[in-house]
């Protein structure tokens, strides 16, 4: 079954995490972090697969802007649908607190296995990232 696309004018943006989609919404754009540079993504932008660099992706939809902090991933751009596949989590949820102590909680645990040792790795790196770009340092 083809997915549903956005409105017309719209664009159609997703961020799924390795353990859950975080958010999907309809927008007017989205500025990305890509390793090439900032990227601009409007509706009936090309078709695009790019490497998502660790920061910060920004979405407008009726002048109103979200900030979502985002690991570095996969983004792709097709069909007026931007689906990124980063850890990710909107800037306005981020609590000081819980940040700190999901990251030391990962530093002081084991890992068994070299997947599972990626993984962690980063995701703290991620953590570290919005603690520093962030102003909950």
């Amino acid at each position: 079954m083809a997915e549903q696309g956005p409105t017309k004018g719209k664009i159609k943006f997703k961020i799924i995490s390795p353990l859950a989609p975080v958010v999907e919404t309809e927008v007017d754009k989205v500025l990305l972090p890509l390793a090439s540079g900032p990227t601009l993504i409007l509706p009936r932008h090309a078709p695009l697969l790019a490497a998502l660099k660790i920061g910060k992706v920004i979405t407008t939809n009726a002048g109103e802007n979200t900030t979502y902090f985002v690991s570095s991933g996969l983004v792709e751009v097709r069909r007026d649908i931007c689906a990124l596949c980063a850890w990710g989590i909107a800037e306005k949820d981020v609590k000081p607190d819980e940040v700190q102590s999901r990251l030391n909680t990962l530093k002081s645990h084991p890992t068994h296995s070299p997947l599972e040792q990626k993984i962690t790795e980063d995701l703290i790196h991620f953590l570290e990232n919005i603690i520093k770009k962030s102003s909950l340092a």
